[in-house]
């Protein structure tokens, strides 16, 4: 009996041995020749178990985890491979109810602890995880993976100053521990400044050798940083070295994140390579939401509406529902006039997460186009105050307000907005204001507005070259003060910039056709230039009177009307296009400002930006 028992540890050991070597099969054998001597052996459980969760064979991993619960309910070998198997599964709620019967009878270690805390954090139970990591840490108090922790669950709480600190006092103890650096640069990202994290970011490249174990989350922080402002390009470099040094568990994220990146960019040769950066995350993972969601905004920007539909739904189909693209499928609705179903969608999203800006910017564009100013001016004022960097929760804000006559009140928080040091996409909030403002110019028809309007685009222009939207407000100001062949230039750069942007076509070719027939009204130069050439004709006129008597009285009476009305029209001739006369000038087209909110979906990363 001795020797059998001696026997049986040698095959249990050796099992083991060959599990951790990852030779599944081999280990199998060993534990069924343990079976065959024992049937009710706990590590032969146990171990085979493991092996076939490693597998992915989890039917048969399920059937031997039932028959050994019934024998050992209450093992915590056998309570930790529940646990373990249903996170490989992808329950994450069934397995954190899992680690909570495990932990009532296994509290010594660290890691049982560690598992729940992050599984409590990735479903949004952050309540939870923060008492669970404070109970964690009254038993092991001296533990930096705990700490670290605590400093994560602060960031999502968005206590980025408490998360700063437990990250800061980490560092203080071990100056080069990676996790607890990208954390303390990822609370300067968040607080908005991106300069700092970036520096930051290269001074721990810098340090850390190649070899770093969490090399890539520093890669990553860095690239979201750069992502922040704008900056795809930098992003996309640094996400593909994130995921050159991501380890396999982390490898469907890394992707995703290089895919958000090439999106960002807006043109066929990204959107191409996004598509392989999102089908390489599905060869890992079937069922990622935010692929599908990915998948389905290149789809859109493609113009393929069905297929990004498709798309966007298998996002909500997927293995987690709650993770899936309600809030595009929403914007997706809005574009095309489907309001009944946008409106089902977007209440979806806030259901799952009430704190979801980009679902209440969506719900905002789509009160906007329904005719509902006021409550859209509540769900932008909502955006805001959760995310208050996003520029296009702001600009949606000031359209609502616009919507309403506010206009004082929308330039007001357009202007406020613009001089936040963490705004995103700046650009975005002067393009608006020169929106405004040439509103504004036409109300009171004073080109002083215009003149600023100009400004403003310009500036637009010079922190995001390259848009089209920018280019063709930049036509329409020009257009309005005159300079016509600037305005065709403008219309010119929006199409080079946009080869579908159908209202800058139309304008560029009246704009053409109406310099080509010298149709279009004298401009300011021209104008003084007349009004000279009348005035001085008078003073000649006036000079031979006083000097010589060879201009007879009727004349000066027929001659000095005709004069002045001259002078008169000259000055006027500016402002004559007010007027609109038929034959006279073109109608440009020119985009009403609730029509620049809808423009479909446009992803949501699991970052947090939009």
């Amino acid at each position: 009996m001795l020797i059998e028992k001696e026997t049986t540890k040698l095959l249990e050991a050796k099992g083991w041995t060959l599990l951790e070597e990852q030779k599944y099969d081999e280990a199998k054998q060993e534990f069924a020749e343990v079976f065959a001597a024992d049937p009710h052996n706990l590590a032969a459980f146990q171990g085979t178990i493991a092996a076939l969760r490693k597998q992915h064979n989890f039917a048969s991993s399920e059937a031997l985890l039932a028959k050994a619960l019934e024998i050992y309910p209450k093992a915590p070998g056998i309570l930790a491979e529940r646990a373990w198997l249903l996170v490989d599964e992808k329950k994450e709620n069934e397995a954190i109810a899992a680690f909570n019967d495990l932990l009532e009878v296994k509290r010594d270690d660290e890691t049982l602890f560690l598992e729940e805390i992050s599984l409590l954090r990735l479903q949004h139970r952050l309540d939870e995880a923060r008492k669970l990591a404070a109970e964690a840490s009254q038993i092991f108090p001296d533990s930096p993976r705990l700490s670290k922790k605590r400093g994560w669950i602060a960031f999502y709480t968005k206590d980025y100053h408490g998360s700063a600190e437990i990250f800061k006092a980490v560092l203080d103890r071990d100056p080069s521990d990676e996790e607890a650096l990208q954390g303390r640069i990822a609370t300067f990202r968040m607080q908005g400044d991106y300069e700092q994290a970036i520096l930051r970011a290269s001074a721990a490249i810098a340090l850390l050798p190649p070899s770093a174990r969490n090399y890539a989350g520093i890669y990553s922080e860095r690239a979201w940083a750069h992502f922040a402002q704008g900056r795809y390009e930098e992003a996309e470099a640094d996400f593909r070295k994130a995921l050159e040094n991501a380890r396999e568990e982390h490898r469907a994220g890394a992707f995703m994140n290089l895919a958000w990146a090439l999106v960002r960019q807006d043109n066929e040769s990204a959107y191409a390579d996004a598509v392989v950066q999102c089908q390489s995350a599905l060869d890992l993972d079937g069922n990622r939401p935010d692929a599908y969601g990915c998948l389905g905004v290149i789809a859109f920007k493609r113009h393929q509406i069905l297929e990004a539909e498709t798309y966007l739904l298998r996002s909500i189909d997927a293995n987690d529902p709650s993770k899936g693209f309600y809030a595009d499928l929403g914007a997706l609705c809005t574009a095309g006039e489907r309001y009944e179903e946008a409106k089902k969608y977007l209440e979806k999203a806030l259901t799952i997460n009430p704190d979801d800006a980009y679902a209440h910017r969506e719900m905002g564009s789509l009160l906007i186009q329904t005719g509902e100013p006021k409550e859209a001016t509540r769900e932008f004022r909502r955006a805001a105050a959760i995310d208050p960097t996003s520029s296009q929760a702001w600009k949606g804000l000031a359209i609502a307000l616009m919507e309403r006559d506010q206009l004082h009140d929308a330039e007001r928080e357009l202007r406020g907005a613009i001089n936040r040091k963490d705004m995103r996409e700046r650009w975005e909030l002067h393009l608006e204001l020169s929106r405004l403002l040439t509103r504004v110019g036409d109300d009171t028809g004073d080109d002083e507005f215009y003149n600023e309007a100009l400004k403003e685009v310009a500036t637009s222009i010079g922190l995001k070259s390259g848009n089209p939207e920018s280019f063709f407000q930049a036509g329409i100001v020009k257009w309005k003060l005159d300079d016509y062949p600037g305005a065709l230039k403008s219309f010119q750069l929006c199409i080079k910039a946009d080869s579908n942007h159908i209202d800058a076509q139309m304008n560029a070719a009246q704009v053409q056709a109406l310099i080509r027939k010298g149709r279009l009204l004298p401009n300011r130069f021209v104008s003084f230039a007349l009004a000279s050439v009348f005035l001085l004709q008078l003073i000649i006129l006036w000079i031979l009177r006083l000097v010589t008597v060879k201009i007879s009285e009727s004349a000066i009476m027929v001659l000095v009307p005709i004069l002045l009305g001259l002078l008169v029209v000259a000055v006027m001739l500016p402002w004559l296009r007010r007027l609109k006369l038929t034959g006279l000038e073109a109608e440009l087209n020119e985009p009403k400002p609730k029509d620049t909110l809808v423009a479909g979906p446009k992803g949501v990363t699991r970052n947090g930006l939009h």
